[in-house]
C-alpha cells in the first residue's frame, strides 16, 4: 500500500483545505524554509493513522492548548479539522483513512471522529480497523483467534504499540535527528534510541509506572498508617491521661472514707437541722430526708451565700480601714492652717509689691544712666572730633600762608589781576585747546571718508566689468553645451543609421534573393569564400567608425573647450566675489567713520567747524606755549585752591560739632557734670545702684519661693479637705455616719469585724457539714469510678493491640517500597539487555549502511553496544562484532571514548541508518512507505550523495516523501534519483501567513 492523497483542513499550520496528490509517485520532494510547514505534513500522515503525535508525547503543549486545530480557526465559535489519507494497492484498491475533530461552543476540546472507507467508527473501533486494514495481520475469515495471535507474535506488533512502530520505522523527525545528535553521552543516547526504537514503555516508562502505581501509593498508605497511628497515640494518651485522674479520685476518696469512717446517716440529717435553724431560723423537718445531692446542694448554696456576705463584709472592713487615716486629723484644725495660710501669703505679696516698687525706681534710674552713658559716648567722640578739627584748622592755614609766600603766585599776580582771573584764563585755553583737537580730529575723518569712497567707487567699476565678463562667459558654455549635445546626438544618430540600415539589407536580402545567390547583403561582396565576405564586412565596418572617429575627436575638442571655459569661469566669479567683500568691508568702515564724525560734531559749534586747517593750527601753537608756560603756575594755584577749600569745609564742621556739643550738654541733664568723668568713675557708680537693684531682687525672689510653698502647702491643705469629703461620701454609702469624726468611723470598723466573726464561724460550721456530707456520698461514687477505670484499662489494651497492627502493617509496606525500588534497579538491566538484542539484531545493517554514507579514513565499522542504560557508539578498522561483548563497562566507556568523538554529521548519519535499518528489517505493515524530515541539515557533500545513494535502493521497495529547506538538495535528489519524471513529485511551501500557505506542485 502506498498514499495515493492526502487531503487536510485546519490542522496545525494548514488553514483551510489542502489536497496533494502523490497518485503513481514513488518519491515525493518537499522544499520549504523551516516554519513553513514541512514538519506538519508528516505529522499530519502520523496523526491520521495513530491518532497521536509521538514527537509531543510527555509534552505540556498538548494540555496548555488544542495544539492540532488550526490557531485562528480555534478562535472561531465552530471549527472543523481533519487529515485524510487515500492509499492504493498494488492492484488498485483504495482504501481512506479520515480522522476528524469538531469543535464547539459545548465542546471547546473538539470531539475525535474516524471515517474509513467512507463508513463512521468509534475511535475505539476505528483504531482497530486501521490496524486490520494496515498491519500485515491474517484475516479473522481464514485463521483462528489462536493462529492470529501467533501472527501477531511473530511480527512483534500489536494495537497498543502499533504508535511506537509506526513512528520508529516509517517516518524520521527532525525532532528524533536533533534529540540523537546533541546528545553527547551515553546514557543521553540511550535513552533517545530507546524511544526512537519505542522501548521506552520497557524503560524509564516502565519505572514511572513501578513509581506511580507502587510506590507512590504504597508511600501514601505508609502517610494514611502514620496519620492513624498518631490519631491513635493520642487517644492511647488521653485514655492514660484520663485513667491516671480517674484512679487519683479513687485514691483520695479512699483516704477521705477512712477518717469518717462509721459516720451514721440520721447524724448528718440532725447537723444539718440544727444549723440550718440557727442560720435561717427556719424550721428544718427531718422527717422522710436523707443525704443525697439534694441536701448537698442545699448546704453547698447556704455556704456559697455566707461566703458572698463575708466578701461583702470585709470589702467593707478593707475600704473604711485603708481610708480612715485620712479622718485622724479632726476638720477644724485643717481649716485653721488654711487660714493661716492665707494670711501669709497676702503679707509676702504687700512686702513684694514695696520691693517691686523701689525696684522700678532703680530701674528707670538705671536706664536714664545707660541713655546718659550713650550721650557722654558720643559727647567724647565729638569733642575729640572737635579738637582735631582745631589742629586741622591751624596746619591748613600755616599752608595757605606758605603758598602765598610762593615765587610762581608772585608771578601769577604780577601777570594777572588775582589768581581767580588766572585759573579761569587757564581753564579756558584748556577747553579750547581739546576743542581744537576736535576740530582736527573731524578734518581727519572728513579726508579718510572721501579716500574710501573713491576706492569704492573704483571697486564698482571693476565688479561691473567682472559681471559683464560672467555674462559673457556664461553664454560661452551654454552655446559649447549645446554644439557637445549635438556632437553627441549626431554620433548615435550615425551609428543607429548603420545599424538599422544592414538590417533592412538583410531583411530586403530574405525576401527578394534568388536561390543561387551568393552576394552578401550588406557589404554587396560574395560570401564564398567565407574569408572574402568576413573582409569585406570589416572594412565596411572600418569606414563607419572612421567617420565616428572624426566626430569623438570633434566632441573631445568642444569638451576641452567646455572644461577650459568652466575654469575660467569659477575665476572670475571668485574674484568678484573678492571685490564685492572688499567694497561691504569699505562701506561698512565709512558708516562708523560717519557715525564717529556727527558724535563730535555735536560738541562742537558751528564757528569752530568753519575754521580752516592752517587758522586752527595757529591758535592750537598759541594756545600750547601758554599752557606750557603756567603749566607748574596752574598745579601751585589747583592746590592752594583746594587747600582753601578744604580749610573752609574744616571750619565749617568745627562749628557744627561745637553746636553739636552743646546740645549733647544740655541733653545729659541730671549727669551734665558726669560728662567730663572718667571711666572708672562712671563704672564705680553703675555697680553701687546695680548692687542695690541685686539686692532688692534677691529679697523679692526670696518672698516668691516661700509664696510658692505656702501655695503648695494651702494646695495639699484643700485637697485634704477634698479628698476626705469625698471618702467620708463613699462611706456613708455602705454605713451609716453622722459626722467624719475618726471615733465614729472606728466604731463602725467594730460592728463590721463582729458581724464577720458571725458569717465566719456559720462557714465553718457548714463546711465540716459539707465535708462529711462528701465524704458520705463519695461511697457510692467510688464504686461508679472503679467502673470507669475497668472500662479505661480494657480500651488502653485494645489500642496497644491495634498499634502492633498498624507497625505491622507499615513495615510491610515499607517492605514493598524497597522491593519496587530492586525491581526498577533490576529492570534497568533487563531493558539494557533488551535494548542489546534489538541493536544485535540491526548492528549488521546499521554497520553496512554507515559505511556507505559516512566514508571514513581510518574507521569504516561502526558498532553500537547496549549496557546498563549506556549506549557506547564504537568505530573501528575491522569489525569487532562479538569481541567487543565480552568488554566490561569500563573498558567499553574508554574504547568508545578513545576511538572518536562523533561529529554532528557523523551522528546524523548514526540516526538515520538505525532508522533506515529498522525500516528495511520490518515486516508489520502492509504500507510502504518512508517518511524523512529535513535529514541534510549537518551532513556535507559527500554525506549527503552518499545517503541519495542509499536513498535510491530504499525506493524500490518504497514511497518515499522527504522534506528539504534547500533548494540545491531537492534538485540534487531529483537528478540522482534514477526515476522519470511522472515518478517524482514536487511540492514547494513558498510562505506560511495566518490565513494561508502558499504553496506551488509539480
Amino acid at each position: 500500500m502506498k498514499i495515493n492523497k492526502l487531503k487536510l483542513k485546519n490542522f496545525r499550520l494548514f488553514r483551510g483545505d489542502y489536497e496533494f496528490d502523490f497518485g503513481n509517485k514513488q518519491l515525493i520532494i518537499i522544499e520549504g524554509q523551516n516554519g513553513n510547514g514541512k514538519s506538519t505534513i508528516f505529522d499530519a500522515i502520523e496523526w491520521c493513522i495513530t491518532g497521536e503525535l509521538r514527537r509531543y508525547k510527555g509534552s505540556r503543549e498538548p494540555s496548555k492548548f488544542n495544539f492540532l486545530l488550526n490557531h485562528e480557526a480555534n478562535l472561531l465559535d465552530t471549527a472543523e479539522m481533519f487529515v485524510e489519507l487515500e492509499f492504493v494497492n498494488d492492484n488498485d484498491q483504495k482504501y481512506s483513512i479520515k480522522r476528524s475533530i469538531l469543535k464547539t461552543n459545548s465542546k471547546p476540546r473538539g470531539e475525535t471522529n474516524l471515517t474509513i472507507n467512507e463508513e463512521d467508527y468509534s475511535v475505539k473501533e476505528g483504531n482497530e480497523k486501521i490496524f486490520e486494514l494496515i498491519s500485515n495481520q491474517i484475516s479473522n475469515e481464514f485463521v483462528n483467534e489462536t493462529e492470529e495471535i501467533e501472527v501477531q507474535e511473530n511480527t512483534g506488533v500489536n494495537l497498543k504499540n502499533m504508535i511506537d512502530f509506526f513512528s520508529a520505522t516509517q517516518i524520521l523527525s527532525q525532532d528524533e535527528l536533533s534529540d540523537f545528535v546533541l546528545a553527547k553521552k551515553p546514557q543521553d543516547r540511550f535513552a533517545t534510541l530507546e524511544r526512537i526504537l519505542g522501548l521506552d514503555k520497557y524503560g524509564e516508562n516502565f519505572r514511572n509506572y513501578l513509581k506511580i502505581e507502587g510506590q507512590d501509593k504504597f508511600n501514601e498508605l505508609l502517610k494514611q498508617i502514620h496519620f492513624k497511628k498518631e490519631n491513635l497515640i493520642n487517644k492511647k494518651r488521653n485514655t492514660e491521661q484520663e485513667l491516671y485522674e480517674i484512679s487519683t479520685q479513687i485514691k483520695s476518696i479512699n483516704s477521705r472514707y477512712q477518717i469518717n469512717e462509721g459516720l451514721e446517716e440520721i447524724d448528718i440529717i440532725n447537723q444539718a437541722s440544727q444549723i440550718i435553724n440557727n442560720i435561717t431560723n427556719i424550721s428544718f423537718d427531718n422527717h422522710n430526708r436523707k443525704v443525697d445531692k439534694k441536701l448537698q446542694t442545699t448546704i453547698n448554696n447556704m455556704r456559697k451565700k455566707i461566703i458572698r456576705k463575708i466578701e461583702k463584709e470585709q470589702k467593707k472592713r478593707n475600704f473604711i480601714e485603708s481610708n480612715k487615716s485620712i479622718f485622724t486629723v479632726p476638720r477644724s484644725d485643717i481649716l485653721k492652717q488654711k487660714i493661716e495660710h492665707e494670711e501669709m501669703l497676702m503679707q509676702l505679696a504687700q512686702k513684694i509689691r514695696v520691693r517691686n516698687r523701689a525696684l522700678n525706681k532703680y530701674k528707670n534710674y538705671e536706664k536714664r544712666f545707660n541713655w546718659f552713658k550713650d550721650i557722654r559716648r558720643d559727647y567724647i567722640r565729638e569733642r575729640n572730633e572737635y579738637e582735631n578739627f582745631g589742629k586741622e584748622i591751624n596746619d591748613l592755614r600755616k599752608r595757605v600762608e606758605n603758598y602765598y609766600a610762593n615765587h610762581l603766585i608772585n608771578e601769577i599776580n604780577g601777570f594777572f589781576t588775582n589768581i581767580t582771573d588766572f585759573k579761569a584764563r587757564y581753564e579756558a585755553e584748556t577747553k579750547s585747546q581739546k576743542t581744537i583737537n576736535i576740530c582736527l580730529k573731524i578734518k581727519q575723518l572728513i579726508e579718510d571718508i572721501k579716500n574710501n569712497k573713491n576706492i569704492i567707487d573704483k571697486l564698482n567699476k571693476e565688479i561691473f566689468t567682472l559681471d559683464s565678463t560672467v555674462q559673457q562667459k556664461e553664454r560661452e558654455f551654454e552655446l559649447l553645451s549645446i554644439k557637445a549635445e549635438q556632437v553627441n546626438k549626431k554620433m548615435e544618430d550615425h551609428q543607429t543609421s548603420f545599424i538599422n540600415q544592414m538590417v533592412y539589407d538583410v531583411q530586403d536580402y530574405l525576401v527578394s534573393r534568388v536561390n543561387d545567390e551568393k552576394e552578401c547583403p550588406v557589404c554587396g561582396h560574395l560570401y564564398e569564400p567565407n574569408d572574402s565576405l568576413v573582409k569585406a564586412i570589416k572594412e565596411k565596418m572600418k569606414v563607419n567608425n572612421s567617420k565616428l572617429n572624426k566626430l569623438e575627436i570633434t566632441k573631445v575638442h568642444i569638451t576641452n573647450q567646455v572644461n577650459q571655459l568652466a575654469s575660467d569661469l569659477y575665476k572670475v566669479k571668485e574674484d568678484l566675489k573678492s571685490k564685492n567683500a572688499q567694497k561691504e568691508k569699505l562701506q561698512e568702515k565709512n558708516n562708523l567713520l560717519l557715525g564717529e564724525k556727527e558724535r563730535l560734531s555735536i560738541e562742537i559749534s558751528n564757528e569752530w567747524l568753519e575754521k580752516d586747517f592752517e587758522n586752527l593750527s595757529v591758535i592750537e601753537a598759541n594756545n600750547t606755549k601758554f599752557l606750557n608756560d603756567f603749566h607748574l603756575h596752574y598745579q601751585v594755584v589747583i592746590t592752594l585752591v583746594e587747600i582753601e577749600d578744604r580749610l573752609l569745609s574744616i571750619i565749617k564742621k568745627s562749628d557744627e560739632k561745637r553746636a553739636q556739643l552743646t546740645s549733647l550738654i544740655t541733653e545729659a541733664q541730671e549727669f551734665k557734670e558726669m560728662l567730663e568723668n572718667n571711666e572708672s568713675e562712671i563704672n564705680s557708680k553703675e555697680l553701687k545702684f546695680s548692687n542695690k537693684k541685686a539686692k532688692i531682687q534677691q529679697a523679692i525672689n526670696e518672698y516668691e519661693k516661700d509664696i510658692s510653698k505656702i501655695k503648695d502647702a494651702l494646695s495639699n491643705l484643700i485637697s485634704t479637705l477634698s479628698h476626705r469629703k469625698r471618702k467620708f461620701e463613699e462611706i456613708t454609702k455602705i454605713v451609716p455616719l453622722v459626722t467624719d469624726a475618726y471615733s465614729a468611723i472606728q466604731n463602725q470598723v467594730n460592728k463590721i469585724d463582729e458581724q464577720l466573726f458571725n458569717y465566719e464561724s456559720q462557714d465553718r460550721e457548714l463546711k465540716l457539714l459539707q465535708s462529711k456530707i462528701d465524704n458520705f456520698l463519695s461511697q457510692q461514687y467510688l464504686m461508679s469510678l472503679r467502673e470507669t477505670e475497668e472500662k479505661l484499662e480494657n480500651k488502653l489494651n485494645k489500642y496497644s493491640v491495634l498499634e502492633e497492627n498498624y507497625d505491622r502493617t507499615y513495615n510491610r509496606y515499607n517492605r514493598y517500597v524497597s522491593q519496587f525500588e530492586n525491581i526498577k534497579v533490576e529492570s534497568k538491566s533487563i531493558q539494557s539487555n533488551l535494548m542489546s538484542k534489538v541493536i544485535k539484531k540491526y548492528n549488521d545493517v546499521i554497520d553496512r549502511l554507515f559505511l556507505q554514507i559516512s566514508p571514513h579514513a581510518f574507521t569504516k565499522h561502526v558498532n553500537l553496544i547496549s549496557r546498563n542504560g549506556n549506549l557506547y557508539i564504537i568505530l573501528s578498522e575491522e569489525n569487532k562484532g562479538d569481541l567487543l561483548d565480552n568488554l566490561s563497562d569500563e573498558e567499553l566507556y574508554y574504547e568508545s571514548n578513545a576511538s572518536l568523538t562523533l561529529s554532528s554529521a557523523q551522528a546524523n548519519v548514526l540516526a538515520i541508518c538505525i532508522f533506515f535499518a529498522l525500516n528495511m528489517s520490518q515486516n508489520w505493515t502492509k504500507i510502504k512507505f518512508l517518511g524523512i524530515d529535513d535529514p541534510f541539515q549537518n551532513m556535507d557533500d559527500i554525506n549527503v550523495f552518499s545517503f541519495i545513494d542509499t536513498l535510491g535502493s530504499l525506493q524500490k521497495e518504497n514511497q518515499i516523501i522527504i522534506s528539504t529547506h534547500n533548494e540545491e538538495f531537492s534538485n540534487l535528489v531529483k537528478r540522482k534519483s534514477e526515476l522519470a519524471n511522472d515518478k517524482i513529485g514536487y511540492i514547494k511551501l513558498k510562505s506560511y501567513s495566518k490565513e494561508k500557505i502558499d504553496y506551488i506542485v509539480n
